[in-house]
């Protein structure tokens, strides 16, 4: 029998609750964040590689320094990685900015070199020739991959998710990842239920901002797979805490007991 992915071996467990994703950034302690996800425990720990600082120096430094943190990861935590490197326009404004910008060319050798590490991989739908040789070479590997598609500023039309949806299909991502930025509950609602009829099994629908908070906790009834919480410091506005996430995820998703 083939390996299977990650997704694959979570395929029972995905039709009763959200995976709950950790998010891990090098903007606060490395071991407490480890410690933090070990006791919790979550599901996935997302490793924000474009939140530490080494990244942003000598290509060799920062390839070797990338590895190096992630085999740490990998060992101490015990739990699935899933590896993201943001583009400057996509990092968010809770991430600290750096004086110089990593290109597509960068951040693809980075993914070569770390994929082997992982089993799951997050790349930007807007980077159209990164996500597809990222998806290629995740593919061979059996990592799940992740297109994403964030917008800081308001809610994208849903028009336009559906050309995303179609173009992350044609690339044969595993999952679509929508972040939008509502600014009343109203659009909030509309944006999860418009979502909710895209096509495609898996996606993950968040809607960033205080309007957006309680979409964190009840996509899941909206067909999102992945719940996401920080271990250390915000990546995004309107983020949960992953202990948070985990409480949430046990009470609104628990099977429930018999004679209740």
């Amino acid at each position: 029998m083939p390996p299977r992915s990650f997704l694959q071996t979570k395929k029972s467990l995905l039709a009763t609750r959200p995976l709950v994703v950790g998010v891990l950034t090098g903007t606060a302690p490395l071991t407490s964040q480890i410690k933090k996800a070990r006791s919790l425990p979550v599901d996935v720990i997302e490793v924000r590689l474009d939140s530490f600082s080494f990244l942003y120096g000598d290509l060799a430094n920062a390839r070797g320094r990338s590895i190096e943190l992630l085999k740490k990861i990998r060992l101490a935590a015990q739990i699935p990685i899933l590896l993201t490197i943001r583009s400057h326009a996509e990092r968010g404004p809770r991430i600290p900015a750096r004086p110089w910008r990593l290109t597509d060319a960068i951040r693809l050798a980075l993914f070569q070199d770390l994929l082997p590490f992982c089993r799951m991989v997050d790349v930007e739908l807007r980077h159209p020739a990164l996500a597809a040789e990222v998806t290629r070479l995740a593919r061979r590997q059996k990592i799940d991959v992740v297109h994403s598609h964030h917008n800081f500023q308001g809610v994208t039309s849903l028009a336009d998710l559906k050309k995303a949806a179609a173009h992350s299909r044609r690339l044969s991502a595993d999952v679509l990842k929508v972040a939008v930025t509502p600014k009343t509950s109203a659009q909030c609602e509309k944006f999860l239920w418009g979502g909710m009829a895209l096509p495609g099994r898996n996606k993950v629908l968040i809607a960033m901002g205080p309007q957006g908070v309680m979409s964190r906790f009840i996509g899941f009834s909206f067909g999102s797979i992945l719940a996401y919480g920080y271990l250390g410091t915000k990546t995004a506005s309107g983020q949960v805490s992953a202990r948070e996430m985990t409480r949430a995820v046990r009470r609104l998703y628990a099977p429930l007991k018999k004679g209740t």
